[in-house]
This record gives structure tokens, sequence and C-alpha cells, in this order.
């Protein structure tokens, strides 16, 4: 009895001094986080939206695919980390163990693509952007490219989930609830939407050797002299428009 009466006693000391030192701790550590969610709390109900601009153009919807793109995205620019012999033969041997979980995914992937594909009028009309090239060139041009490159989403996310598999799980977990707060209500496919949750998901990668680092930077200065080359020399004419237009990411 009396042992219970201590564990009680500790218990009840804990959750009233070390709790409350802890929330303390807590909120004095991150109150400059704090000033910026009250800001853009602030922001939305003052603008009404979080869009700047044409709010037309920017309206929430429902876009799963997204996640498949941005996966094809993370996929390309860390395909030297995401890609390696060792992984490919990790992902086949976690399809063998878990056939099941593989068939649902793929079963629930294919029709939320077929259900809620978004077409935004920018992505068929704006050629300034890589992503109007890749859709009228792939997904527009052949449809079932949208779903035969299923597997292809399915490896790259457990690609860059494996990658990330030294974090602690809940963090992990909740990157991945911010990634999809973030692009599946974009009814827009634009790169510069992934840019901050790629950056979020490369920065947290381990295990880089020399060799693949340099791949990278290679491949970046390639994608970037391309696109400097393309926007400086390779201006884009309008019918209806006199000044030249520019592509961009």
């Amino acid at each position: 009895m009396r042992l219970e009466s201590r564990e009680t006693h500790t218990i009840c000391f804990l959750l009233t001094h070390s709790f409350p030192v802890f929330v303390i701790n807590t909120v004095i550590s991150c109150w400059s986080y704090g000033i910026v969610g009250v800001t853009a709390i602030a922001f939305v109900l003052w603008n009404g939206s979080v869009v700047v601009g044409d709010k037309s153009a920017h309206e929430a919807s429902f876009n799963p695919p997204q996640l498949g793109y941005f996966a094809l995205f993370t996929l390309g620019l860390s395909l030297m980390h995401l890609v390696t012999v060792t992984k490919i033969k990790q992902f086949l041997n976690n399809i063998c163990s878990n056939a099941f979980v593989y068939m649902v995914a793929i079963a629930t992937s294919t029709l939320l693509i077929y259900q809620f594909t978004q077409v935004h009028p920018y992505l068929l009309a704006d050629n300034r952007h890589y992503t109007f090239y890749f859709w009228s060139k792939l997904y527009a041009r052949f449809t079932w490219s949208r779903y035969i490159l299923l597997p292809v989403y399915l490896f790259s996310l457990w690609s860059i989930n494996h990658s990330l598999s030294h974090i602690h799980s809940m963090i992990r977990g909740c990157l991945w609830v911010c990634i999809c707060a973030a692009l599946v209500p974009q009814k827009l496919i634009e790169f510069r939407y992934f840019v901050v949750p790629y950056m979020l998901i490369r920065l947290h990668m381990k295990g880089e050797t020399t060799r693949s680092l340099l791949l990278e930077l290679t491949l970046y200065i390639l994608i970037n002299s391309f696109t400097l080359h393309r926007f400086l020399y390779k201006p884009i004419f309008w019918p209806n428009v006199e000044e030249p237009q520019r592509i961009m990411w």
C-alpha cells in the first residue's frame, strides 16, 4: 500500500509540476513560430483567403494525384539517392511481404486518379512552365500514362519514406500530413509548390556518398543551365501579346 501511495504521489507531482514546466519551456522555445502562425491566421481572416492575387484562379480543390506528381518530382531530383540496387531489392521484398496492402494501394490510387484528376486551365494554356509540356506531351496525350506510372509513384513514395526511416515515426507522420495539406488542395500543378516539401525531405536524408552528391550537383547545374538558356535566348511569343514571354520553373 505504501509503495502504491508513493507511486501515486510521484505521478501527481509530475503532472502538477513537470508538465506545466514542460509547457512553459515549450512556449518560450517556440514563441517565434507562434508569432508566424498567429500572423498567418490574421492575414487569412483579413484577406479572406490564403491566395494573393486572382482568387478565382487558385481555388482549393481535392487533387490527391498531386502526391504522385510530387513523388516523380522528388525522384527525378534525387534519383542518385532514391534509386539504388539495394532499395529496389528491398522494395520488391516489401511487396512480396505485403502483397495485399499494395494491391489495395494500387486499387485505391487508380480510383483516386480516375475520379479526382484535376486539370487547371493554366496547365493547358500557359506554355511558360515546364508542367505545361509534361502534361501536354505525356498525361494529356496518353491518358493511360496516368495509371501506368502508379508503380513508379509507389516506389518513389516508399523510397522517400525509407530514406527518412531514421526520423521518429511521429515526426515523419507529421511531415507527410503537412505535405498532403500543402499539395492535395492545389488544383494547379506547379513545380514551385513542390520545392519546399522537397527541401524538407532532402535535408533529412542520410547515407549520401561523395559520388552521389557530385551527381546531384551536376544534375542541378544542368537543369538550371538549361532553364537559364531557355529563359535568356529562347523567348516565347504569344499571338495577342507584343512582349516576349520567358520560360520559368
